[in-house]
């Protein structure tokens, strides 16, 4: 540093000729990161150099060693032949350049002084050597940034006015028919990184990449998350862009799923029939355990509805209920509180699921059911001392009804297996049947969440829970009978609905409607007969034997009743025919 200050001191006092400082410029005195050198072997750093010093072992003057004050005597650094600029340190950088480049160790700058350096080597024959190692490097480093990523010099285009020409939309298409004519196909399998032209008005357009487009955008729904390539160019060449670059056909079922959620985000957290629609059609037609897995885990909310208000709302997925009792949906859709009921398309023109196919994706979805979720609380059940048993098979429950039961499922609509269906027929013959004085009040109960409890209180005609072994029924609408129509198609709802509703709510209501013709008969066996011959049911074999086999022991208690009330000459009522099981067989 002395040195340096004297060599300053003299250049501005006397005129300081470089001879007279030959014997500095042989000399290996400068201490550089390569140990000593001459001033002709050394290199001062500076912006110019420091963009390429972490890719190039260079000679930089060591300033750990001089200190920062070393830069103030650059221009004596030069005088003594210290190199400072890219065009006298090129041989440096091509003997520096040992491995090829990694890309996160060059800035843009880097590069530049890379090209640079390699312009000056070419420019000198001697340097020939040198220029061949530093070309070989390069050429074989991932240090040219594109907008595909890092590539090597060969994988990359460098644009110029002179290529502009071919990006007109009609030379790419020609292009692309054109590789389409030969079957091309590329090298490199990867097809993430691939980009697809899309043309843009007056002739502009911008290459994206393949990750980003679609073929078809059906319903246009993803318009702000992927070029839709149907509509830049012809059917015939889109085959051809899904194979050769890797476009997805249609978007997935993670980016449907990326839509519902963007749906969930708006502020009144609702979507239109039409949004519902599209998502469970896709849903619907691209059905396997892949998108079966990927709805289990990532759906979190699902479509729910109000009976009164026409608004579907995005509610999470433990907080609904699939409505398959029918009964129970109506008795709950006076309650405005909260979103209930999972949504259901009400016609086939608003969209072509059928409710019984979504039923069945919502219960994969682990949805819970209204008929299993549901807690009711009956006032007149609890206290069954103070109702009036009567005997079942003097007006509601004879071979007529247990017919019409019977016919009804081994029928087309439920083809019920024979054990299931004489079950299902027992746990009806087993019924106790009490009649009340007293209004019979259900409060039902459904908890959507562990804050929100929904509660509907109804006045019920005829009643009989879920599990149990009683009947409940008005004492008016018991005595009125079939002239009190309101009853009848209480009593015959009951039991159909109680019977069918969770298994096939439809029949429930067929066979609803059955029994009511059969009550306003009286369940007169050759009314029912007749009934059954219209609407083409009829009793099988084993049908019959179990029906004969139930009623055996109520005729022989009616015949022998009979003949003491004639001997006794006096009137006695008559109780229960059927003594009641110490076990009964629950309702399926």
């Amino acid at each position: 540093m002395l040195l340096l200050g004297c060599i300053r001191e003299l250049s501005q006092n006397m005129s300081l000729q470089c001879s007279e400082l030959k014997w500095l410029l042989c000399e290996k005195w400068l201490k550089t990161r390569h140990g000593y050198k001459t001033p002709g072997e050394s290199i001062i750093s500076g912006s110019n150099w420091g963009s390429i010093s972490f890719v190039v072992d260079l000679p930089l003057i060591d300033d750990a060693h001089y200190g920062i004050g070393i830069y103030k005597f650059k221009d004596e650094l030069q005088m003594l032949g210290v190199i400072m600029d890219f065009e006298r340190g090129a041989p440096f950088v091509a003997k520096g350049l040992h491995n090829p480049i990694q890309p996160e160790l060059l800035a843009a700058d880097g590069m530049i002084s890379l090209l640079e350096c390699i312009k000056h080597l070419r420019s000198r024959s001697d340097d020939e050597p040198l220029l061949g190692d530093l070309r070989q490097n390069v050429a074989e480093s991932r240090c040219l940034k594109t907008m595909k990523g890092y590539k090597i010099p060969q994988e990359c285009v460098l644009f110029d006015p002179a290529w502009e020409s071919i990006l007109k939309r009609g030379v790419i298409t020609r292009i692309y028919g054109f590789l389409n004519k030969f079957q091309w196909s590329p090298k490199d399998q990867d097809k993430c990184n691939f980009q697809v032209w899309i043309p843009g008005s007056k002739g502009t357009g911008a290459w994206v990449n393949s990750q980003d487009c679609v073929l078809h955008d059906r319903k246009n729904l993803f318009s702000s998350r992927f070029f839709c390539l149907e509509k830049f160019y012809k059917k015939g060449l889109l085959p051809f862009l899904s194979s050769a670059f890797g476009v997805a056909e249609n978007p997935s079922i993670n980016d449907y799923l990326w839509l519902w959620n963007s749906w969930a985000l708006r502020d009144n957290g609702q979507v239109t029939v039409a949004e519902c629609c599209s998502f469970w059609e896709f849903v619907v037609d691209s059905w396997n355990q892949q998108v079966e897995d990927t709805l289990k885990r990532n759906l979190t909310k699902l479509p729910a509805t109000m009976d009164t208000v026409d608004e579907i709302y995005l509610v999470s997925r433990e907080e609904v209920f699939i409505a398959d009792d029918l009964q129970l949906k109506k008795i709950f859709s006076s309650s405005n509180k909260v979103p209930l009921f999972v949504w259901i398309p009400k016609s086939i023109s608003e969209c072509y699921i059928t409710p019984r196919r979504l039923h069945a994706i919502y219960e994969i979805l682990r949805v819970r059911k209204m008929s299993e979720s549901v807690e009711c609380n009956v006032s007149g059940m609890l206290s069954l001392e103070h109702c009036e048993k009567v005997d079942p098979r003097e007006r509601l429950i004879g071979r007529g009804l247990i017919k019409i039961i019977l016919g009804f499922l081994a029928g087309p609509e439920v083809n019920m297996p024979v054990k299931e269906r004489h079950e299902v027929a027992r746990s009806i013959v087993v019924l106790s049947v009490y009649k009340s004085d007293n209004p019979i009040k259900v409060c039902y109960q459904l908890k959507p969440s562990a804050s929100t409890t929904v509660e509907v209180e109804k006045l019920e005609l005829v009643l009989w829970v879920k599990n149990s072994p009683h009947l409940l029924v008005d004492e008016l609408g018991y005595e009125f009978g079939k002239d009190d129509l309101e009853f009848v198609a209480s009593f015959a709802d009951e039991l159909a609905r109680g019977l069918l509703a969770q298994v096939r709510p439809t029949a429930a209501d067929a066979l609803s409607k059955i029994i009511q013709m059969g009550y306003m008969f009286n369940f007169n066996e050759n009314e029912v007969e007749f009934l059954l011959m219209k609407e083409n049911l009829e009793l099988l074999v084993e049908d019959v034997k179990f029906l004969d086999s139930a009623f055996l022991s109520s005729r022989e208690t009616t015949v022998t009743a009979v003949y003491r009330k004639s001997a006794h000459k006096k009137l006695e009522q008559l109780g229960p025919s059927t003594p009641m099981p110490a076990c009964k067989k629950q309702r399926r």
